[in-house]
């Protein structure tokens, strides 16, 4: 069936009519893009309560704009902001153009209600907000991938970081000399990713983690050119490699790096960790003795019953006690203990861990001074 058009001819289509806007739509929008506006989130936070006075959610355009609680019930839904710190937060909103004054003739927010007129309200005029919506919602957009971009750039250095400990665990367990500058990089990307960092301070890091792995395992990042005029495939590698463990070993240097082993005992524990004096300082000599006083001090450095019982399943209790007082030995250099220990965990499963070289490393570094705080030269921090 055919359809006869009602429009005139030569008469122009009519604009849309504006949408309604969904008012928490566009304070969720103004959190994100607080920063780019120079506001607090707590600014933010006022103007939240100011549009919860607003009966209707979806604002109409054209709608009563104008709210007028007093300070004393604007406080109470802040739940209890000063009245002097809420005056200055209304202050700057109003400075930044998200919200006008309307004052009455004595400075009181109040309505006068009127029988042969409209009601005539004073107080704070929220048009200014909604009439910028479309540049919040735009500035929210791109603080959204800022921050998308930033959690990616996060996330890679974490990366990078953890396999450099990787790496240089694995050269201290093969007894290979460690830069000086190692573990002052180590704790710097463990301080940075702490804090809110910018991603210019992120790619620097990231770029410095790469440089000492490749430093550490330059066959890793060493890309190889398709040009057949060079001749860089067929270079040998002039390090000994402590992570090819499918190299074939004789049965005399097997014998030989077996007896090189150093021996796990409990005085060696004790003398490595020094710290645990400072919990117990009777003197212990017997195994079941310092299994036991290991499990008591694990929830005390913050390691989880679950990853402690891990660590003994896969190291036996002796192994996984030493473990945790060498956790506790070196507790201020270790952001996360729980994950440390979990890593350690994952590593002696795999065979390529043993707490009877951790503690002989601690046995060989020299004891930190109260005022001499940082981990000693070559030691991992996580």
């Amino acid at each position: 069936m055919d359809h006869i058009s009602t429009a005139r001819p030569g008469r122009m289509a009519e604009p849309c009519a504006p949408q309604p806007l969904d008012k928490w739509a566009v304070i969720d929008a103004l959190g994100f893009a607080a920063p780019a506006l120079g506001l607090t989130h707590r600014e933010v936070g006022v103007l939240r309560a100011l549009v919860s006075f607003l009966p209707q959610r979806h604002v109409a355009p054209g709608a009563p704009l104008i709210v007028f609680p007093s300070n004393a019930v604007l406080s109470q839904r802040l739940n209890g902001m000063p009245e002097s710190t809420l005056r200055r937060h209304l202050a700057r909103l109003c400075s930044t153009g998200l919200l006008a004054r309307r004052d009455s003739p004595n400075r009181k927010r109040y309505v006068r209600r009127r029988m042969d007129a409209a009601p005539c309200p004073y107080g704070f005029d929220l048009a200014p907000l909604l009439a910028r919506a479309a540049e919040i919602a735009a500035l929210a957009e791109e603080a959204r991938a800022e921050a998308e971009a930033l959690v990616a750039l996060r996330e890679e250095v974490f990366l990078k970081r953890r396999h450099l400990e990787d790496l240089a665990l694995e050269r201290e367990g093969a007894g290979k000399m460690l830069p000086d500058s190692l573990p002052a990089l180590l704790s710097h990307s463990r301080a940075l990713l702490r804090r809110r960092p910018r991603a210019d301070a992120l790619e620097a890091v990231m770029q410095d983690l790469a440089e000492m792995t490749a430093l550490l395992a330059p066959g890793e990042t060493r890309e190889l050119s398709a040009s057949d005029a060079r001749n860089e495939r067929h270079q040998q590698k002039h390090y000994e490699d402590p992570t090819d463990k499918t190299r074939p070993q004789t049965v005399e240097a097997q014998a030989a790096k077996k007896a090189e082993k150093p021996a796990l005992t409990v005085q060696g524990v004790t003398a490595a960790c020094p710290e645990l004096r400072s919990y117990f300082p009777d003197p212990i000599r017997h195994w079941p003795d310092l299994v036991a006083l290991a499990d008591r001090l694990a929830p005390m450095i913050g390691l989880g019953a679950d990853v402690v019982e891990e660590a003994r399943r896969v190291m036996g209790p002796q192994q996984a006690a030493a473990v945790v007082l060498c956790i506790l030995q070196s507790l201020s250099s270790i952001a996360n203990p729980g994950g440390y220990l979990r890593r350690l965990v994952h590593r002696a499963g795999e065979g390529a861990f043993d707490a009877a070289q951790m503690v002989a490393r601690l046995l060989r570094k020299p004891m930190l001074s109260a005022d001499n705080s940082g981990p000693p030269r070559g030691m991992i921090v996580s």
